[in-house]
């Protein structure tokens, strides 16, 4: 059994070896494709000419920045080779900050606006949480890794796309399970975990197919998007089987009436899921004690399904993709408070009532009464300047209680907090909740109300809602964002706005006024709990309309700014590899990899350090397949109405990245079930050494 650890190793070296070391393979450098091919010659002309020769050739970048003449003309004093080397070395400083700000900014936009307006569409679709977790929020948590892969292929960067998506997923394969088993050891579902790892070793195998035929085909996009489909498909029925089983087992459990007290100090460390699982089973009646010996494999592989997406509850839809960032890890955290105090015992008290996760309601003990002060008709018009810095900034209000990291973390990404939110409206669950209860409150209080009517001629006492969400301050910022986002959009549409485009610029302000007038008109102003149930229901429809109208609009922006910065990270990429003469496979494997994974590290690695490691292992598996997948999509939409080969070339760097992962994968699949399919901190170490090995073999053939 020992012997098999050097396997991964003795797999590397020999693979790997004789093609770093072998000059015979075409390993040249290989500039990253721009707007003109002569471009990437800028580094063989004299230091004094390249200015002149990038504006001779007209080269330009295709996003916001033009990084050549920022390189080669603003900041040609600090690389010139008189000066000393520190200084020399500064000249790429405003480059690497760029990219750093660019991978914080498509971080947040992922993870704060995308993920929580699509939860908000598949809540309002009413799908369900299976399949909304491995469709719509998964691809709103890899949406940096599906855009970036986008734009370098559509940029004829190949390459530097596949190269990323076979690093990211080596990343998150060696480095982030590795770390999750070294800090605590953890089992995994057999079944699930097998399904997983041959999914992903068959999307992996059409990868290295079009590498070794030197282009990404449509037959092998269709496949790719193909596999993908499938997998949501075996993942939605396996769940709804054991969603079918697991309420069978509950149901004969309480007919047998086995309720004793000597059950209740079962210890299983699936119990929280359990909790969360049952939470959202509404046919079955309240019980006081549950023995569930006989569901604890179900559990398990539940426990699997839950953390990969398919939970019940609110918050485990979003758990479901917490592979991609911070939305997925913030609702994990919240579930997991929500269910802290479980031990391995799960105890339902006799009063408390099973609640369907699709209604999200909960009966109030005591029914408030909404009474929102009367607003005035025009609110943007009595705003302040210090009122709106606050409106688009509402972070200031904790500036005080912020940490010295959370200062300056705010400070670098201020630029684009103020720019998201000034143009992208956001409807996350928790303003949704919110707003669900309040209307849940008034018709419950309306209803009741016309029950007393008859028998009460007293008047009632007007009480304060008290509750959490401001409609007033959420008018004022609708309202505010309404010119911004409407700019923005067109421009990301139809290409920037300037007076050689007198059309775009009436269009835009056109549209924006329709939507500032619609917006002031149609939302609710204010309403009272003596108000007939008509105008309740006014109040309800309005407000349901325009929560969905407010997540689709911030979709769409979402999606507008995503690709706006996943082109500014290609676009810089770019300079750098003709800078430092780096081929796209090294910048995939190192910067675009790293930078899009960071985040799903920083996640899994918090879930892990929580109690919590298969749940950061699950998540490991969906986000890169996902990714990987999206490639094939990709194709098919660049491909779409022309013959266009996307080609792509077969390079030492890639060769090793991928026996790598096919190394890894073969390893994982024969080491965890020789080990009672748990992942030990030897397994960690040993996945961790991987990733290492592989860097350095890939840096040497670099530099050979």
């Amino acid at each position: 059994m020992r012997s098999f650890y050097i396997f991964p190793f003795l797999l590397l070296w020999i693979s790997t070896t004789a093609l770093a070391f072998n000059p015979s393979t075409n390993t040249s450098f290989s500039v990253l494709q721009t707007n003109s091919s002569d471009c990437s010659l800028v580094i063989n002309q004299p230091l004094s000419q390249q200015c002149q020769f990038i504006n001779d050739n007209n080269c330009q970048s295709t996003g916001l920045i033009n990084y050549y003449k920022l390189y080669y003309c603003r900041l040609s004093f600090l690389h010139n080779p008189s000066s000393p080397f520190l200084i020399q070395t500064l000249s790429i400083l405003p480059l690497t900050i760029c990219l750093i700000l660019c991978f914080i900014s498509v971080g947040i936009t992922a993870s704060e606006y995308l993920c929580p307006n699509l939860y908000t569409i598949s809540q309002f679709l009413k799908l369900p949480d299976t399949l909304a977790g491995l469709t719509l929020l998964a691809f709103g948590n890899s949406s940096p890794d599906v855009f970036g892969t986008y734009h370098a292929i559509g940029s004829n960067s190949l390459n530097l796309a596949i190269a990323e998506l076979i690093g990211a997923s080596l990343f998150i394969m060696t480095v982030v399970v590795g770390t999750i088993a070294i800090i605590e050891p953890f089992n995994v579902p057999k079944n699930l975990f097998i399904r997983d790892c041959m999914m992903y070793i068959m999307v992996f195998a059409l990868v290295v197919i079009s590498l070794i035929i030197g282009e990404l085909t449509s037959i092998i996009c269709i496949l790719l998007v193909s596999c993908y489909i499938i997998y949501v498909g075996i993942a939605i029925y396996s769940h709804s089987q054991k969603k079918t089983r697991i309420n069978r087992l509950l149901r004969e459990q309480r007919s047998r009436g086995q309720y004793s007290d000597e059950n209740d100090g079962i210890n299983n460390d699936n119990a929280s899921v359990d909790e969360i699982y049952l939470d959202s089973i509404a046919s079955l009646p309240t019980i006081d004690d549950l023995d569930l010996q006989q569901i604890n494999d179900e559990v398990d592989n539940l426990q699997f399904e839950l953390a990969n997406g398919n939970s019940s509850t609110a918050g485990g839809a979003a758990t479901a993709t917490s592979v991609g960032g911070n939305f997925g890890l913030k609702m994990l955290i919240n579930d997991l408070h929500q269910h802290s105090k479980i031990k391995g015992t799960i105890q339902l008290n006799s009063n408390r009532q099973l609640i369907s996760s699709t209604e999200n309601e909960v009966l109030p003990t005591a029914i408030p009464t909404l009474t929102p002060t009367p607003t005035n008709d025009h609110p943007i018009l009595n705003l302040k300047t210090n009122d709106l810095l606050y409106l688009l900034l509402p972070q200031l209000n904790q500036w005080p209680e912020f940490s010295l990291y959370e200062k300056i973390y705010f400070i670098i990404s201020l630029p684009i907090q103020f720019s998201l939110r000034l143009t992208t409206p956001i409807r996350d669950e928790n303003i949704i909740n919110t707003i669900m209860n309040d209307i849940h409150n008034l018709t419950y209080n309306n209803s009741n109300n016309n029950n007393n009517n008859n028998s009460d001629s007293t008047g009632t006492t007007t009480t304060p809602m008290g509750s959490s969400f401001d409609y007033l301050q959420d008018k004022k910022l609708l309202l505010v964002q309404t010119f911004p986002a409407t700019l923005f959009l067109i421009s990301s549409l139809f290409g920037k706005i300037s007076s050689s485009k007198p059309m775009l610029i009436f269009l835009s302000l056109l549209i924006a006024s329709a939507l500032l007038i619609t917006i002031n008109i149609y939302y609710p102003k204010y309403y009272h709990h003596h108000q007939s149930s008509s105008s309740s229901s006014i109040f309800i429809s309005r407000i349901k309309i325009i929560n969905i109208c407010m997540a689709i609009s911030g979709f769409i922006l979402s999606i507008c700014w995503i690709s706006l910065i996943s082109d500014e990270i290609i676009n810089i990429l770019h300079i750098i590899s003709i800078i430092y003469q780096l081929s796209e496979d090294i910048l995939g494997l190192t910067i675009f990899a790293l930078g899009n994974s960071i985040g799903d590290f920083i996640s899994n690695y918090t879930i892990a350090m929580m109690g919590k490691p298969i749940m950061a292992f699950t998540a490991c598996f969906g986000g890169p397949l996902l990714a990987i997948c999206s490639s094939g999509l990709s194709g098919m939409i660049i491909r779409d109405g022309n013959d266009k080969k996307l080609e792509m070339k077969l390079t030492n760097t890639l060769i090793i990245i991928c026996l790598s992962l096919f190394a890894t994968l073969c390893f994982l699949m024969y080491i965890v079930p020789k080990h009672d399919w748990q992942i030990n901190k030897k397994i960690g170490i040993i996945l961790v050494s991987i990733w290492l090995i592989t860097c350095s073999l890939c840096i040497i053939n670099e530099i050979k």
